[in-house]
């Protein structure tokens, strides 16, 4: 049964769950929180209502530290983590305040996909802390973060949350980096045919099939796909991979990367063009292999002339 931790929320690459106590809308607005002053570290802690508590019994000394409350630390996901980044703090924190919480695994979920982020948030000079027990906990750790944050300028939501993170995470890092579950390359093996079938089965948009004159090409674009592998797993040959992918601030995420492509193969008869070569070939070939030699022949020929001979055989 659902315990309103807003992990799935947290985690969703998409945006597509919401939680309405802490949701994109708010996350959006965590730019306002930058520090007005610099003689101490400024940290973003993003913590329940007991975690809120707990703080108000407790004075930190060595550092300026803001609370968000969230209805659980799970709750603060990529977005929220990057945001609070952006706005120049020198450090974030998740804090459960209470070990024998019984949202504890869903706070221990959150803390290994959120701990992906630390390479990045290390080059921008922001400290990530995840934080347990009591308010003591805050305050020793409050004394590890120096002031120096990244201080770069908050980039507005877009439309998608990915395309968000992405430009988020670009702003903060100052060298190429490597994220696991931010960015994904997709790689295809000489066995492609340029099928189509990926392309038409990405349920982000991520792969294209571009159809010319003369070539056919297989495209990727980087900032729509959030890697759940179902392109990999449709491919009929078998030829797809998917791994993480560096993120390089000077690289734009945005325009179409081409996989693969090849020349159109003709029809034998009237010279038509009728689709890739490596797609009619592997037709061809595995009809031959098959001993289906008749119906092998029809694939080098286009529908026309296709329609053609199969009338002539019933003259």
């Amino acid at each position: 049964s659902c315990r309103d931790c807003g992990l799935c929320a947290s985690v969703c690459p998409t945006g597509a769950l919401q939680i309405p106590t802490f949701s994109d809308w708010q996350t959006s607005h965590l730019d306002l929180l930058s520090p007005p002053e610099r003689d101490l570290p400024w940290i973003v802690l993003f913590t329940c209502d007991a975690g809120v508590s707990e703080l108000a019994r407790v004075k930190v000394r060595s550092a300026h530290v803001l609370p968000v409350r969230v209805p659980c630390a799970a709750s603060a996901g990529w977005n929220a983590i990057l945001r609070a980044a952006e706005s120049g703090v020198d450090g974030v924190a998740l804090y459960c305040p209470r070990m024998d919480c019984d949202r504890r695994d869903a706070y221990v979920k959150i803390v290994e996909e959120a701990s992906k982020l630390a390479p990045l948030l290390n080059q921008a000079g922001v400290a990530l802390q995840f934080l347990e027990g009591g308010p003591q906990a805050v305050a020793k750790a409050a004394e590890e973060v120096e002031v120096g944050g990244a201080g770069t300028s908050p980039t507005p939501l877009t439309i998608q949350r990915r395309r968000d993170l992405l430009s988020m995470a670009a702003n903060l890092c100052s060298r190429p980096v490597t994220i696991e579950g931010l960015l994904y390359a997709v790689e295809v093996g000489q066995g492609c045919t340029l099928c189509g079938v990926c392309a038409e089965k990405c349920p982000m948009g991520a792969l294209h099939l571009v159809e010319g004159e003369e070539l056919t090409s297989l495209t990727f674009r980087r900032d729509l796909c959030v890697g759940c592998g179902y392109c990999v797993e449709v491919c009929p040959e078998s030829a797809m991979k998917i791994h993480p992918a560096e993120l390089d601030p000077r690289e734009d995420l945005s325009g179409s990367r081409v996989l693969r492509s090849d020349e159109l193969a003709r029809c034998v008869e009237c010279g038509a063009t009728i689709g890739p070569k490596s797609l009619v070939m592997a037709v061809y070939t595995r009809l031959k292999a098959q001993g289906m030699d008749k119906a092998a022949e029809t694939a080098l020929l286009c529908q026309q002339c296709r329609a053609k001979k199969m009338l002539e055989g019933l003259a």
